[in-house]
């Protein structure tokens, strides 16, 4: 007998499945024993029960039952940012310097390509960029490793002065209401525990969503909360979510605006399950089923299994309970931003043709173009872009994913930061005792546009997750992306997927206004917006 977490289809399911559960006499797929409940989750459609494997299959076929799903299986999930490190104004360079700028910052805003500017041509370009919006108003959460709240990026003056906009808000504050548990101390981090490289990650990310040299969103509110294994408050993937749907629900009206702050998490990280190709015992590949030959490199390549590590498979891990609760945080309101990984790996939509390709090892069967569990429903699903004068997507074994499912793309490499500290680092030039460093991958791709919808929410506080989708994908660029036309061994290739390129729209003058417009909508068939303006006419 197992743990496992039984995810409802609804909550108006929960108590009648508890009733069931809980006591004896079961019916069709309910056991007939009083089930020992481990953990009810208040404010979840997640619920731990104590079963058999058969009983746990069978509880699969309930009607009220979304998924029923092994702890053991999803204790054993990687979860990991999605970057790769590099050596480093406007500059495209991967070496770092002190006076160098996020050239994202530049690409996005202008809009175009500057002839030959890349690391394999022109390093810098000169220009100067303006925005109209920096995110005032919105409380961006940062669920990655640690932020330094006394480092001058994340201060409210570019000069580092002002205060820091960095709340360590107490999640553990909040426990009673997820858990059902007795309320703590969320601890963040010091001294060496920011060695660790999570935490030099989650400042990075911090630093290219809100940053106030580096970053978009420059006078957002900066919250933090880490999804990682090694974080030191233990805090389980499993939580992250819950604690901050409850602190969303919590918040009250921001009386400068007469609204609730928007809420906008950026999760720069993702989730993986690792085999030995020796235990694959088959393969479903766009219909048809394989049990032989699946050791070989170039099969394994011809099914798009291309994320390898010596003998080892590396898969997306899709995990029904973690993707309710992001579901559940979108119904709440909240945005969801995610980076789309560092694999070279297709992700898939439904009407794709490797949406239902699938593996199995070891007697389990799982998706494998799919991508993890954050890109159910509508979390947006950011690829990056690399720093070459072509612009195509992040290449090589840790290059982009890309796909269908992909919902932009933006820039990824060679992008400079704030860190704790680094093996390339520079000091940041207000302060010495503080770095910057440049890093690589999708985890740097997805914070841009955090940050770009982060700006947008200060004009449209009233927009939610679809809304955002929207506005994203009708502003952003859609054929400003190479695509070299190769299948799945084609790191720079996006097979002629989506090639959309981020855009930083200026949504109102320069000089004029800064107030909310909470009636904002798109038409995105034309770019216009609604409500329109009423027209009337007079009969004489």
């Amino acid at each position: 007998m197992k743990e496992y977490i039984v995810t409802a289809r609804s909550f108006e399911d929960l108590e009648s499945l508890y009733d069931d559960l809980e006591t004896e006499g079961g019916d069709l797929y309910i056991p007939g024993r009083s089930v020992d409940c481990c953990q009810r989750r208040p404010i979840s459609r997640n619920t731990h029960y104590m079963l058999t494997e058969d009983e746990a299959d069978l509880l699969k076929k309930d009607p009220r039952v979304l998924d029923v799903e092994s702890k053991e299986l999803i204790d054993s999930i990687l979860i990991e940012p999605h970057w790769t490190q590099t050596s480093s104004n406007w500059n495209k360079d991967l070496y770092e310097a002190s006076t160098h700028k996020n050239w994202a910052l530049y690409r996005c805003i202008t809009g175009s390509q500057v002839p030959n500017w890349g690391d394999d041509g022109d390093n810098d370009v000169s220009g100067t960029v303006s925005t109209t919006s920096s995110g005032k108003n919105v409380d961006v959460v940062i669920m990655d490793g640690h932020v330094d709240p006394t480092h001058p990026e994340f201060a409210s003056n570019p000069d580092g002065t002002g205060g820091s906009r960095v709340v360590q808000f107490n999640w553990y504050s909040l426990t009673s209401q997820v858990t059902g548990g007795s309320n703590g101390t969320y601890q963040y981090p010091t001294g060496v525990d920011l060695e660790n490289s999570n935490e030099n990650h989650g400042i990075h990310v911090a630093g290219t969503a809100c940053g106030n040299t580096q970053g978009w969103a420059r006078d957002s509110n900066i919250y933090n909360i880490s999804p990682y294994s090694n974080n030191i408050n233990t805090l389980a993937v499993s939580y992250t979510m819950d604690y901050v749907r409850v602190w969303h629900n919590n918040k009250s009206i921001n009386p400068e605006t007469g609204f609730k702050n928007p809420t906008i998490v950026n999760m720069s990280f993702g989730s993986s399950y690792t085999f030995s190709s020796s235990l694959l015992t088959n393969v479903n590949w766009r219909g048809a089923n394989y049990t032989s030959g699946l050791t070989d490199t170039a099969n394994l390549d011809s099914w798009g299994l291309t994320r390898r590590s010596g003998s080892n498979i590396i898969i997306p891990a899709y995990v029904t309970s973690w993707a309710a609760d992001l579901e559940d945080a979108i119904e709440a309101g909240i945005i969801l931003v995610g980076s789309a990984g560092n694999s070279s790996m297709k992700v898939d939509d439904s009407s794709g043709v490797d949406y239902g390709n699938t593996v199995t090892w070891s007697g389990l069967t799982r998706y494998y173009h799919r991508g993890d569990y954050r890109f159910s429903q509508d979390t947006m699903c950011i690829g990056a872009v690399g720093a070459k004068v072509t612009e195509y997507k992040n290449s090589g074994s840790s290059g982009s994913n890309y796909g269908t499912r992909i919902t932009v793309f933006a820039p990824g490499d060679n992008i400079i930061s704030s860190v704790h500290s680094g093996t390339y680092e520079v000091d940041d030039p207000r302060d010495s005792n503080y770095k910057l460093e440049k890093k690589s991958g999708t985890s740097m791709a997805s914070p841009q546009v955090c940050g770009v919808l982060a700006c947008a929410l200060e004009q449209y506080p009233r927009m939610n997750q679809t809304d955002c989708i929207e506005y994203i994908t009708t502003i952003c660029d859609n054929e400003q992306l190479a695509d070299s036309g190769g299948g799945y061994t084609d790191t720079i290739s996006v097979a002629g997927t989506v090639k959309r390129y981020l855009f930083y729209k200026k949504e109102r003058p320069e000089e004029g206004t800064i107030q909310p417009r909470p009636s904002y909508r798109l038409r995105t068939a034309t770019g216009q917006t609604w409500p329109r303006v009423s027209v009337f006419k007079y009969k004489k």
